[in-house]
């Protein structure tokens, strides 16, 4: 829709070679640093990843250093426990997913999780069990709003 690259996560864990369940903190930062590496190359990009701790974080923004002057926006999705955990049933079942985080380790992952931190130039907090067009009307307004 917005027609920008999306860099995931998963997808470049993979392509890595990274085995399914790779998600040790160290091997996560390697790929962290990777998405920085390549966000920091491409004028606009959307990354995919869960950000979910503050190593993650440094990883990314260490090798994302010359973005100066392109700004940073997150986006953290939230939801409430039971729909994180029946998406990722689902997403288990359906085996066509980039991700491997069945229910348990989305768990264990959401367990751990922080927020954002203040290097992100704007940041919106956005509860994706809305409705998908919802969640994109409230983000383009986000967009369009001042914060971009």
């Amino acid at each position: 829709a917005s027609g920008l690259p999306v860099l995931a996560s998963d997808v470049l864990r993979k392509a890595a070679g990274a085995s399914p369940v790779v998600y040790d903190d160290r091997s996560r930062a390697a790929v962290y640093a990777a998405l920085g590496d390549r966000a920091d190359a491409a004028p606009a990009v959307i990354v995919d990843a869960t950000f979910g701790h503050r190593g993650l974080q440094d990883a990314f923004f260490s090798h994302c250093a010359s973005q100066a002057g392109r700004p940073v926006l997150a986006i953290e999705c939230v939801l409430d426990d039971a729909v994180r955990d029946e998406r990722a049933r689902a997403r288990e079942s359906a085996g066509s997913d980039p991700s491997d985080a069945g229910p348990r380790e989305a768990a264990t992952l959401a367990a751990r999780h922080v927020g954002v931190d203040d290097r992100a130039d704007g940041h919106l907090v956005l509860d994706t069990s809305a409705p998908v067009e919802a969640l994109v009307g409230r983000v383009e307004a986000w967009l369009d709003g001042p914060t971009a």
